[in-house]
């Protein structure tokens, strides 16, 4: 019987080691970051930062070498240039701007071996079976002219805006086969596809944001690695310098999940940032109740550990002396 130690399984299964987000705190209580072979998903209410998230993790991941193909479903182009170049600038949006030059100056940015691909769709205007296509239609274009057609991360922008590609009774399950199909092709093509989602009604004014908000379909999220919610507040919304939120981490197959960590959001550049002077938090239910706790961070030393758990075998040993007494 021949073993294979855990790490060569994953990259010989997913294609590569993990891909380490732009998060610290969610890379170490996620074995590092995303994987190749698995998808996620961003929730968040209307207008919170979910297009602003995914393209400031978009040209962070393009910074460490990373090719990344961006779909916007939901945007028009010139809006997503200018996105796209204000993060990668670090410039501010509001101000005047070229179209082709937006387009030249995210090229220069983001240098010349073309890791940043962005492309369009019409809202309702393609299924998820186009996006397929058009995905290897990208990779032909890239072995023609950089003779590398790999790809690590697909993002799409956002997946309820696509069309089914199986048609059935209800839209409820129409919105989980097109999530599916994103979870699929991730496992198929051995890269990790995020995409974003609308959070329901319920889910306003909501301070801490569950799966059962996501919009329309539960379900939506059962494929996923891993689903994460955007958390804010009108007072987070207006807070100074920078506004807040709290990025739930509400399913995760390769870590604890059910804990916030709390972040600051530049909008005006499209920057996403942990806020490392505030602890993570944890979530508890509590029946139609959520309770939030802070979770202890500082890890613990070897003596303490074996001190603790010299202390639970004790009173372990003191419940049983009882228990035989009586």
């Amino acid at each position: 019987v021949q073993y294979i130690p855990y790490t060569e399984l994953i990259e010989e299964s997913a294609g590569g080691s993990v891909i380490p987000t732009t998060f610290p705190r969610l890379n170490n209580r996620s074995r590092g970051g995303i994987f190749k072979g698995d998808s996620t998903i961003v929730l968040g209410s209307t207008n919170v930062g979910k297009t602003t998230v995914l393209t400031s993790m978009a040209v962070g991941w393009v910074k460490q070498g990373y090719r990344v193909i961006y779909y916007a479903i939901d945007s028009a182009q010139d809006e997503m240039w200018e996105r796209l170049y204000v993060r990668a600038a670090n410039k501010p949006l509001g101000e005047e701007y070229n179209y082709e030059d937006l387009q030249a100056d995210v090229s220069t940015v983001m240098g010349e071996n073309l890791n940043l691909i962005l492309r369009f769709f019409p809202a309702a205007s393609a299924t998820p079976q186009d996006v397929f296509r058009d995905y290897y239609r990208v990779k032909a274009e890239l072995e023609s002219r950089t003779g590398d057609s790999s790809i690590d991360i697909v993002i799409i922008d956002y997946g309820d805006q696509l069309i089914p590609t199986r048609k059935y009774g209800e839209k409820r399950h129409e919105l989980a086969a097109i999530f599916t199909d994103f979870a699929g092709f991730a496992q198929k093509e051995k890269i990790h596809v995020i995409s974003a989602t609308q959070a329901n009604r319920a889910a306003l004014g909501k301070d801490v944001m569950m799966l059962e908000h996501i919009a329309e379909c539960y379900a939506k999220s059962h494929p996923a690695a891993n689903v994460w919610g955007l958390c804010q507040t009108d007072v987070e919304y207006h807070a100074t310098p920078y506004p807040r939120f709290r990025l739930a981490v509400l399913k995760s197959r390769r870590g604890p999940k059910n804990y916030l960590i709390p972040m600051l959001i530049r909008y005006e550049t499209q920057l996403v940032f942990e806020d490392s002077e505030l602890p993570l938090i944890s979530i508890v239910r509590d029946g139609n109740r959520t309770k939030q706790n802070v979770v202890e961070e500082k890890a613990k030393t070897k003596a303490e550990a074996e001190k603790d758990l010299s202390a639970a075998v004790a009173k372990l040993s003191t419940r049983k002396e009882v228990g035989d007494e009586t």
